[in-house]
């Protein structure tokens, strides 16, 4: 099989938010400018549509196997990604 075929995860698989880990703590650096979280998932098929959202607020849609990039805001975040199919993960953290 080819390379290709052999990163696609199973249907099935399901759909987990590798990072940030959930409980992670991240610090703003005053005056650093470009400070990003990246969010990665697994358990998605190549080039599907995943949805993020920050609370209850749409911000963005990513293909698989695209990252998110964010930039942080301070206080405790909780971020939501869904699938076309209804598989969602969640996934809390704290920016300081």
């Amino acid at each position: 099989s080819s390379t290709a075929e052999a990163s696609v995860r199973p249907a099935g698989t399901p759909l987990t938010i590798l990072t940030p880990a959930a409980g992670t703590r991240y610090r703003l650096v005053e005056g650093l400018a470009d400070q990003r979280v990246v969010f990665t998932v697994s358990g998605a098929q190549a080039n599907e549509p995943l949805y993020w959202f920050q609370g209850d607020r749409f911000i963005a849609t990513t293909l698989v196997p695209a990252p998110l990039f964010w930039t942080p805001e301070r206080g405790k975040q909780r971020f939501v990604v869904s699938s076309e199919s209804g598989a969602a993960d969640e996934v809390e953290f704290v920016v300081e």
